[in-house]
């Protein structure tokens, strides 16, 4: 028995990290047809594949909270600043960091603004991160924030301060 076989291709492994090796190895038992009775066996070359680098995110809406009510209404009205905040969760097999940046397009009645009011002399900013579910947020700074590594399903939560205009 003898021949070649030969595969490229990209190798992608769900679930599996990058670099990560993974070996294959072929047995083949048979019988000749002028010796019936006495099995054979041919085994292939040990082929070694290495998993290739996924990268992937995906960013989710997670919510929305009510941050300033001006009319104590319990329901957002024009004036009030509301937080969305998105879920960002790396997908891909390898540790990867996220770009945020330090602003965002609206669409429809509303502006982008610090969460303590305009003008509100602090550090805080529009944009703000949470690596710890929300509990604590830091402010994304003027040109954007490179988070820090996310392992393979890690993610970060990220919140935008909008008031509401009127139309």
């Amino acid at each position: 028995i003898g021949g070649v076989f030969n595969m490229v291709s990209v190798v992608l492994a769900n679930g599996t990290a990058a670099g990560t090796e993974i070996n294959n190895t072929a047995t083949a038992t048979y019988n000749a047809p002028n010796d019936p009775n006495n099995p054979l066996t041919s085994t292939s070359n040990t082929v070694t594949v290495t998993v290739a680098e996924v990268a992937g995110i995906t960013v989710a809406a997670s919510g929305t909270t009510l941050n300033v009510d001006n009319g104590t209404t319990g329901q957002v009205d024009p004036g009030d600043a509301v937080y969305y905040q998105f879920t960002v969760t790396n997908v891909g097999n390898d540790t990867t960091d996220f770009r945020i940046p330090d602003t965002v397009d609206i669409t429809g009645p509303g502006t982008l603004t610090d969460p303590d009011g305009p003008g509100a002399g602090n550090t805080r900013t529009p944009i703000e991160v949470s690596y710890a579910g929300g509990v604590t947020w830091v402010p994304v700074p003027p040109g954007g924030l490179a988070t820090a590594p996310n392992a393979p399903q890690g993610s970060v939560l990220v919140r935008a301060n909008v008031v509401v205009n009127t139309n």
